[in-house]
Order: structure tokens, then C-alpha cells, then sequence
């Protein structure tokens, strides 16, 4: 049967479209760890990157130690780190009963404030845009691109003008840091460098960057790396929630329709029940109820997901039971158990893998919807990347100041992708067993 079935599922290409993009999309999340960069590095200075971007490859904070090792020297016998040393202030900029009120560094009010060019406005979310160079007057009225009315407090981050300095790091082939230098003065001790503070790194004469193919969120974080870690937990809870949801399933269909008569009647009746209680209702109950980790969620979609595979099961049970396979099979002197697990649930996996298939994306969707509400998988309290809260996020972005289309179009086509991929081998699977579509496609 196998082979008959990939036999007439290779040939609707569309299927074996969606099985390729599929298998590429859960490869590339597996191998996250290995061709992405950690989703838990913050460059908070960069801020929201687009696609392609580049930056000096260095972190939020780099520690050099004479005689210690250092990962950012690793493979390089000399680093040479270009650093600004002008400082940076923050002045809070809010509308009180509709006039302006500016509060310096030191939390004094301000009469007036000069707005430079390349000044950064902080928005909600720590979304960043250019402010645009003038004067502000307190007590006056407050331009648009500062503050409003529905959002009446914006920082401005101003940088002070200031030398560059030239720090070089020699070490040996393992990383290990040998002597530190500051504009060819030696430095003894350890040495912190901020991150944000440094123009350019070159690693033995040649530029080091790190490259970010789909751009950054608010906090510098690789959005690549974030989409991958988070389709691992998406896709995780699809296949595992679709298992939980087949044993239970294709268990009690099978019994109740095999035992029939009374049994069956009083089996259906709880599958109504179940069915007539909101699905969303009952999983945000479980998820509110018990802790929000994975077990509970793994619980939570495959306790509701199980009915309709039962109802499925059970028909294809009811019109086997009835046949001469199952009457020699009882005549044998076969127990009950055997007959099930035998003869009528192996004759029961044609529906099972399509409903399979297609109930994988219906999990991922729903899993994303609970992430997008806020009621995603958390661990110590801290809820966990998946593609419904990278879309949420997204969505954030989109609708505040930075407006950065990127943080919501990657997610979102990452999983739109799927799911399609999904939908076409479930749609494939249909067609190649049942004779009359795969009649129809020869």
C-alpha cells in the first residue's frame, strides 16, 4: 500500500511542493543552533535593523583580561576597535495639559532644548526614528514628531561630539588576550568595551561584521535567529498536540464503534458534549488553570483536537465491524483488543493520515492565536518565541512610530508557508487514496 501511495502522491506536484518546503522549513529550524546566530544577543543601541544590515560584530559588553580568553579574539592575533567617547543623554520630552514639559538628564526642567541633527526620538516599545533638528520651547506647543495627544511622552537621545579612540588587542591564536593598548598607550587590568560605543572592528587588518539577513527587532535581537528558534516551538507543538490528539482520537472511535449499541450511544453523547463547550474556552481555561508550560500546552490542544479524528474513526469502524474479515477474525477466537489494533484501525489510516496532515497546521494556527493573545508557552515566567508571538510583536511595531514592516512580514510569511505547504500534502494525501481523484489525476 506503501508504494501505491507514493506512487499517486508524487504525482500531484503541488503535494510534493508542499512536502519539500515543508521538510526544508523544519530542517532549517532543527539545524537553528548551528546556521543562526542566538536569538537571546541584544544589541539594544542598533535598534529595529532592516534586511541586510551590517554592524561591528561585538556585543552589548566586551571583557578583555590579560592572560584570560577572549570570544571575540578567538582565530585573530591582533583586534583593533575604533570606540566614540563622546557621552549620551536622554531628555524626557511629555504634554502636561497640552503644553510641552522637558526634564534634562538630571530629572531638572528645561526653558528651551536644541535638537541636533541626528538626534534619535525613543517611542513605546523602544521603537526609534530621527528627530528633526530645531529648538523645543517649554511651556509651548509640541511638534508632531515628538509627542501627541494619544501618546504624550517621547525621549530624545542626544550624542555628544567626541574623539574616536583606537584600542588594540593582541593575543594569540586561541583567543587568550596578551596586552592591551588605547591610542598606543598600554592598559593594564581588565578592560570593559560598550558596545555601542564602537565604530569599527577590524580582526588581523580585515573588517569584522555581523550580518543580519532578515534585519532586527527593537532590541538588536537577529530576527533569522528568532524566526527559527520560534518555528521549532511552533512546529513542535503542531506534530506533538496532532499525536496526543490521534491516540486519544483513533482509541475511542475504535472501541465505540466496534461495541456498539449502548456503548456507542453514550460514547457519541460525550463527544457532543465536548464538542458543544467553545474550543478557545475550554483551552484558555486549561492554560489559565495550570502552569503554562509545555506539557500543558501539549494537553491543552490535544485534549480538544481528539473529537473530530474520533467521529472519523468510528464510521470507518462502524462500516468494517459488519464484514466477513472482522466475523472470521471473531470466530478465530480473537479477543476484542486484537481485532481493534489488527484488522480495523490498520483499515482506518487512509482517513487517519489525511486528517493527520491536516490537522498539523490547524494546531500550529491555533497555538499562534494563543501566543498572539498572550497566552503562548512560558518557562521561568518568560513566554517563549514562537511565530504567534513574533507576529504580535510585529504587529506592535507596525502600528507604532518605527513602523518596521519587516518585523511583521517575516513571521508571518514563515508561517503562512507552512501552513500551505501543510494544507497542499494533506490535499495530495486525500487525492492518492481515494481512487476516484487519483483516477482523475493520472
Amino acid at each position: 500500500m506503501s508504494a501505491s501511495l507514493w506512487q499517486h502522491f508524487r504525482r500531484d506536484r503541488w503535494a510534493l511542493a508542499g512536502l519539500g518546503i515543508f521538510l526544508l522549513v523544519t530542517l532549517a529550524c532543527l539545524l537553528a543552533p548551528w546556521i543562526a546566530p542566538s536569538p537571546e544577543e541584544l544589541r539594544p543601541w542598533l535598534g529595529a535593523q532592516p534586511p541586510l544590515s551590517r554592524h561591528p560584530a561585538v556585543t552589548l559588553v566586551e571583557r578583555f583580561v590579560p592572560g584570560e580568553r577572549s570570544a571575540l579574539a578567538a582565530g585573530a592575533r591582533q583586534l583593533e576597535l575604533q570606540l566614540a567617547t563622546g557621552a549620551e543623554r536622554l531628555y524626557r520630552c511629555a504634554l502636561r495639559r497640552g503644553a510641552l514639559e522637558i526634564r534634562g538628564p538630571d530629572a531638572r526642567l528645561l526653558d528651551h532644548l536644541d535638537v541636533p541633527v541626528g538626534a534619535v526620538v525613543i517611542g513605546p516599545q523602544g521603537v526609534e526614528r530621527t528627530a528633526q533638528a530645531g529648538a523645543l520651547h517649554a511651556g509651548g506647543d509640541a511638534p508632531r514628531w515628538l509627542v501627541d495627544a494619544a501618546k504624550p511622552v517621547r525621549y530624545l537621545r542626544l550624542s555628544d561630539p567626541g574623539a574616536l579612540q583606537t584600542w588594540v588587542i593582541a593575543c594569540d591564536g586561541d583567543g587568550t588576550v596578551t596586552s592591551i593598548t588605547r591610542d598606543g598607550e598600554p592598559v593594564s587590568g581588565e578592560v570593559e568595551l560598550r558596545g555601542e560605543r564602537v565604530q569599527s572592528l577590524r580582526a588581523d587588518g580585515h573588517e569584522r561584521t555581523a550580518f543580519h539577513l532578515l534585519g532586527t527587532d527593537q532590541q538588536g535581537r537577529d530576527l533569522w535567529a528568532r524566526t527559527l528558534y520560534g518555528g521549532r516551538l511552533s512546529l513542535l507543538v503542531g506534530l506533538v498536540a496532532t499525536a496526543v490528539s490521534l491516540c486519544i482520537g483513533v482509541l475511542y472511535g475504535a472501541v465505540a464503534g466496534y461495541r456498539g449499541g449502548r456503548t456507542d450511544a453514550a460514547m457519541v453523547a460525550g463527544i457532543n458534549i465536548l464538542d458543544a463547550v467553545p474550543f478557545l474556552f475550554l483551552v484558555i481555561l486549561l492554560m489559565t488553570t495550570f502552569d503554562r508550560n509545555l506539557i500543558t500546552f501539549f494537553a491543552a490542544l490535544g485534549a480538544v483536537q481528539w473529537l473530530t479524528t474520533a467521529r472519523i474513526v468510528r464510521a470507518q469502524v462502524l462500516a468494517l465491524a459488519g464484514g466477513d474479515m472482522v466475523l472470521a477474525a471473531r470466530a478465530s477466537g480473537l479477543p476484542p483488543w486484537r481485532i481493534l489494533l489488527r484488522h480495523l484501525v490498520p483499515n482506518c489510516l487512509g482517513p487517519i493520515l489525511v486528517f493527520a496532515a491536516l490537522t498539523v497546521p490547524a494546531v500550529i494556527l491555533e497555538e499562534s492565536f494563543l501566543s498572539f493573545i498572550g497566552l503562548g508557552v512560558q518557562q521561568d515566567g518568560r513566554p517563549l518565541d514562537s511565530w504567534g508571538s513574533l507576529v504580535a510583536q510585529g504587529m506592535a511595531a507596525l502600528g507604532s512610530d518605527g513602523g518596521q514592516a519587516w518585523l511583521l512580514a517575516v513571521p508571518a510569511l514563515a508561517m503562512t508557508g507552512t501552513l500551505l505547504a501543510l494544507n497542499l500534502v494533506g490535499d495530495g494525501l486525500r487525492a492518492a487514496l481515494d481512487p476516484r481523484l487519483a483516477r482523475m489525476a493520472r
